[in-house]
């Protein structure tokens, strides 16, 4: 499978998924996973800005969020995107091949602190109904990862995420096996990692 290798040192290396199953492997392929929610934030001022926020990511390649501090920003967003993602393959708006379960989606969150990644994810995966790891939330820090093969949310730290995309080729750094959603959180901290962060986005 071409699409999955890549040159690296002068010879062609596969190409492996960061986290989740890896797409081009037989049996992988899991059924279309069905968010529900076990807590229900209807109090959050974000929430009534979920349509909105679906639509515009949908619809661009980068989009701004921004909102008072406790609006929901951090626990939510990656969440609203998944359900985005997985209403779309269970309306059949993509074409998938019989025993696939359509384009992957591997959403990653930075956080610029560890403990935050960590608080963050597990905040997000109770939400979900799920122990973090064991489901569709996981998260990395440096030494640590808790991340299950059934995941699709990932957080970590800026300094982890830029680690593992200087270790893939230009072409590979922002792919289906990488990273097809990536949530930039406090932004608005500007320090050296998030800087780089934002000239590979750029």
């Amino acid at each position: 499978d071409e699409s999955a290798l890549a040159k690296g040192g002068g010879s062609l290396r596969r190409l492996r998924s960061w986290f989740g199953p890896d797409d081009d492997v037989a049996g992988s392929h899991d059924d279309v996973y069905k968010v529900r929610r076990k807590i229900v934030m209807s109090d959050l001022p974000i929430w009534s800005r979920q349509d909105l926020i679906k639509q515009t990511v949908a619809a661009n390649k980068v989009t701004l969020l921004q909102g008072e501090t406790g609006s929901g920003k951090t626990t939510q967003v990656a969440a609203y995107i998944l359900e985005m993602v997985e209403a779309l393959k269970s309306e059949a708006a993509y074409p998938v091949p019989r025993g696939a379960s359509g384009p992957p989606c591997r959403i990653i969150c930075t956080q610029p602190r560890r403990i935050a990644a960590i608080t963050v994810a597990k905040r997000v995966a109770e939400e979900l109904g799920e122990v973090v790891g064991e489901g569709v939330v996981g998260y990395k820090v440096r030494g640590v990862s808790v991340c299950g093969p059934k995941c699709k949310i990932l957080f970590c730290t800026t300094g982890v995420l830029l680690r593992r995309l200087s270790q893939e080729g230009q072409n590979d750094m922002f792919s289906p096996k990488t990273v097809t959603h990536l949530i930039v959180d406090e932004v608005h901290e500007r320090n050296c990692e998030t800087d780089f962060m934002l000239t590979f986005v750029r």
